[in-house]
């Protein structure tokens, strides 16, 4: 009894000295509504409560973290020391590969901010964050609020769904497309779709088969056809369509729009093409419904009358929207019952009573529970050998599966492109806290000692619940120091206090008005914008013409007059292009656009050089001034049928040349604002996750192509009135305004993206 008594006393004194241990070991810095904590011997991160609750999942962040070109995370060492004052602890960090300094700071107005400088001793650093990847607790989350490129849009809301195991979310759950490649397409038709070498553009076709049209399309929808202009991306090969509309433009044996009926009493009906402006793809709605309304009167055999919709939330693309083809199917049949699983595909199929199964997701579709693409193709093909039939909206079809995620991601994404690095969490209690950085834009233009660094970032969610990666790019070599921008917390504000904290912490405060003369931004803020948009053949000519019957005020917004047609030959913008008319025309035509009360806006782009064939500029100079990768390579880039390539802002040939533009539209051709493309659209990281990095001498790091474009927008400001392709927050004070914003709610063109064709409506809310 003794003994065992005296070993309960043992354990009890070793539970007190470790809980002695571990309080001493905890510093927590205190603000209004909220505070952090931290561990002094792993140098670490260990809570953030916000009010009275939780922030962060167990398991403590690292105070900093960096990794090498190789993105090979650098180990996160235990701290050397640590200093703590009243509102204050401050962190010192030094192993073999890298020494780094972290003071965290508090302040009674709300804040918590993280200042880090690092210097590495033995490889480069190209990636380094003040608070690491962390992982947030959902047991007491209810939202963050953030920016994402996917699509642009001025700040979204992801609520506690969106972090959630989709499987678990039955109905809920988001789904994406998982690529099956042409196995489906092969089972029903006996080979692939044809895949063009070359895409002709927006054109009209030739005529189908007289025949089949009158079988099958009644009168008017006939009369559509002539008028119908698309891209024929993925034509029908040849043998394959017995039953053809429209002709492929560039090779006549090729059916663009057509069906089969797989030598049996039913037909599958595929559009290959895409309708690249909305009026296209009404017209296309509408031949579907036509067709539709034929065979329910004429074709379907009983007891075939049912129609199904394949019906999604998210994972996949419909052009036209997916509301209108539901809007336009229900008018025409008003019992139509929708497909929103394998299992529900499935069903539909076996049914003997579907007579019409409707797919508008471009090249995505349910399959059948646990079926490869080939099995799933025989299922079609046997379904409408036995008198059912199929419409395909457009591309290659079934080469998507749209099946349930796992676990949603923004993916890997940057600023620029995202508005700001900004993230604004909320609790189930509603209390908040925001974490962005404080990166004001530079003051004096093309200064080196000032480079905007880029900021990486993926939101998510994992088992562990959900989780942020940010990282700031740089450039630090071994033996250099250098400071990260400050890492700020900001609690108790909501999102729209915070998001104007942000702004005056960036010091993103010039007015409108401190931008443009009073009459000037009336006449904006009232106009719309005329574009001489293709396919049409604008002149200079056409364009007098028409002067007399835009509304007024407007905004006269010309491209067509670039001198090596457009997106040729940049950086040489002018004189106009002889088929477009002469400099008299361009002065002219400004003059009675200011006469009748229009304003007038050149497209102009000074990003990138062109060639097929060269500008005069760029035959002179040769390939200096293009922005190179780390092996010496130049970065090419390509817009339908025009080629060009990267360059680098920072090189004197580059600044010439967008001298000379800036001048030729402000001394020759006096213009009320300069549209320049792309300023506000070129993110750090591109369409596929590459890095906008230049190693060209001229460039004072590898990460200032960004504070090239920065730089470059903030020189012109102050001799023009600009305007920009989408934008960011580190260009707010110098355009007049950004062009190209719906917010990922309108679809504008057919490849523009809407929010909901990435995350369910039921995950998020503007």
């Amino acid at each position: 009894m003794a003994c065992r008594c005296f070993f309960s006393c043992v354990l009890f004194a070793a539970l007190l000295i470790s809980r002695e241990s571990a309080a001493q070991d905890r510093v927590v810095l205190k603000t209004k509504d909220g505070e952090v904590a931290f561990s002094r011997s792993r140098g670490t991160l260990e809570s953030i409560r916000i009010g009275e609750e939780e922030l962060l999942a167990p398991g403590g962040v690292a105070v900093f973290s960096c990794s090498d070109p190789t993105g090979k995370a650098m180990a996160a060492p235990r701290p050397t020391g640590c200093k703590v004052k009243k509102n204050q602890i401050h962190f010192s960090f030094r192993t073999g590969e890298i020494e780094a300094e972290s003071t965290v700071t508090a302040s009674a107005s709300g804040t918590i901010d993280f200042d880090t400088q690092i210097k590495p001793l033995r490889n480069p650093v190209s990636m380094a964050a003040a608070i690491g990847s962390f992982s947030f607790d959902l047991k007491n989350f209810n939202s963050v609020v953030c920016h994402v490129p996917r699509p642009r849009n001025v700040g979204m809301e992801l609520n506690e769904l969106f972090f959630r195991r989709q499987s678990d979310l039955g109905n809920r759950a988001a789904l994406i497309r998982r690529k099956r490649g042409p196995g489906a397409y092969d089972a029903i038709f006996g080979s692939g779709a044809v895949i063009p070498p070359k895409v002709a553009g927006f054109l009209r076709h030739p005529a189908g088969d007289a025949a089949a049209v009158n079988e099958w399309l009644d009168p008017i929808s006939a009369k559509k056809l002539a008028r119908f202009w698309f891209c024929d991306l993925r034509p029908f090969a040849p043998g394959q369509a017995e039953i053809v509309f429209l002709r492929d433009h560039d090779r006549p044996g090729e059916t663009a729009f057509g069906g089969s009926r797989l030598g049996g009493k039913g037909a599958i009906f595929r559009f290959g093409g895409a309708p690249t402006t909305e009026n296209e793809g009404q017209t296309l709605l509408e031949l579907y419904t036509g067709l539709a309304k034929r065979i329910a009167a004429e074709k379907a055999a009983p007891p075939r009358k049912k129609v199904f919709l394949v019906t999604i939330d998210s994972g996949a693309f419909a052009f036209p929207a997916f509301s209108e083809w539901e809007q336009a199917f229900r008018r025409a049949f008003p019992k139509l019952e929708p497909i929103q699983s394998a299992e529900a595909m499935q069903k539909a199929l076996d049914d003997p009573e579907t007579m019409l199964i409707v797919n508008p997701w471009r090249e995505a579709c349910f399959f059948t529970p646990q079926s490869s693409p080939e099995e799933f193709g025989a299922k079609v093909a046997s379904y409408v050998r036995n008198g059912g039939f199929w419409f395909e909206a457009g591309g290659y079809s079934f080469f998507y599966e749209l099946t349930p995620a796992g676990y949603l991601t923004t993916g890997r994404q940057s600023v620029p492109s995202a508005i700001a690095d900004f993230f604004h969490f909320t609790t189930k209690k509603q209390a908040g806290v925001s974490i962005y950085s404080i990166q004001p834009p530079g003051k004096r233009n093309f200064d080196p000692s000032s480079i905007y660094m880029p900021v990486v970032f993926e939101l998510g969610g994992a088992p562990e619940g959900g989780f942020l990666n940010r990282n700031f790019v740089l450039s630090a070599q071994p033996g250099m120091t250098c400071k990260l921008p400050t890492t700020r917390l900001r609690f108790g504000a909501t999102a729209l206090e915070a998001a104007a904290h942000f702004a005056r912490d960036n010091r993103v405060d010039t007015t409108l008005q401190d931008k443009a003369p009073a009459k000037l931004l009336e006449q904006l803020k009232k106009s719309v914008i005329l574009l001489d948009q293709p396919p049409l053949p604008q002149t200079a000519r056409a364009l007098f013409e028409s002067l007399d019957r835009v509304p007024r005020p407007s905004v006269i917004h010309i491209a067509r007059y670039l001198h090596g047609t457009f997106d040729k030959g940049y950086p040489d913008h002018l004189p106009p292009n002889p088929k477009w008319g002469t400099p008299q025309d361009l002065a002219r035509l400004i003059a009675e656009c200011h006469a009748k009360g229009l304003l007038f806006m050149p497209y102009i782009n000074n990003t990138w050089w062109c060639d097929l064939p060269k500008g005069p500029t760029f035959q002179a100079e040769g390939d200096a001034a293009l922005l190179r990768r780390q092996d010496g390579s130049a970065v090419a880039e390509v817009y339908g049928n025009n080629r060009g390539w990267n360059i680098c802002m920072w090189h004197p040939a580059v600044r010439r040349a967008n001298d000379k533009i800036l001048r030729q539209f402000t001394v020759e051709y006096p213009v009320d604002v300069i549209f320049q493309d792309q300023c506000g659209a070129r993110g750090f990281l591109d369409g596929v996750g590459n890095p906008r990095l230049d190693y060209n001498a001229a460039s004072p790091a590898p990460h200032a192509a960004t504070e090239g474009i920065l730089s470059t927008v903030r020189h012109d400001s102050a001799a023009a009135k600009l305007a920009t392709e989408e934008g960011w927050y580190a260009l707010l004070n110098d355009e007049l305004f950004f062009c190209g914003f719906t917010m990922g709610l309108e679809r504008f063109w057919f490849r523009v993206m809407l929010l909901r064709d990435f995350y369910p409506s039921t995950h998020w809310r503007l």
